[in-house]
């Protein structure tokens, strides 16, 4: 099995990962499965994942998050399951950046959450996601630290 940047795969994924791989760079026919994550870059690595799985690999995505989709989630259940929802198309569509095209969690999860929006996923880097999520979760602790009290008829400190 693959363990690369924080996810583990399956066998059967693990060989499809390497397939891809050495489609890439024929010099990756010489690794093991073991070796991967010391010898494959991680955006190699994640462009294989994202030609798998018929999915877009964008490696810089933190910076174009809208923060007030994050806002109703659980910040550390999408770090551990390495998804966040990324922007709305303007339409009815969500962009969700997953690092694990395979994980169900972000349709599980996110689906409630945004019922009348369709889900569609990118793959990115397991480090953007982390970074957008902790740059949000300060913005929103800071607004909620200087909200003071939100219930009706008592002042908010500033």
């Amino acid at each position: 099995m693959i363990h690369f940047d924080g996810i583990s795969f399956n066998e059967r994924n693990s060989r499809r990962i390497m397939a891809e791989l050495v489609l890439h760079d024929p010099a990756h026919c010489e690794l093991t499965q073991d070796q991967v994550p010391g010898r494959v870059s991680r955006c190699s690595f994640m462009s294989a994942l994202a030609q798998l799985s018929g999915l877009a690999f964008f490696p810089r995505v933190a910076e174009f998050c809208d923060g007030t989709l994050q806002a109703g989630c659980d910040a550390s259940l999408m770090a551990r399951g390495l998804f966040m929802p990324l922007c709305r198309d303007g339409r009815d569509t969500l962009i969700v950046a997953v690092a694990n095209p395979w994980s169900e969690l972000p349709e599980a999860y996110l689906g409630p959450r945004f019922p009348d929006l369709a889900i569609v996923r990118i793959v990115t880097l397991a480090s953007e996601i982390t970074r957008s999520i902790k740059a949000a979760a300060p913005s929103n602790t800071v607004a909620a630290s200087r909200l003071g009290s939100t219930r009706p008829g008592v002042p908010c400190r500033a």
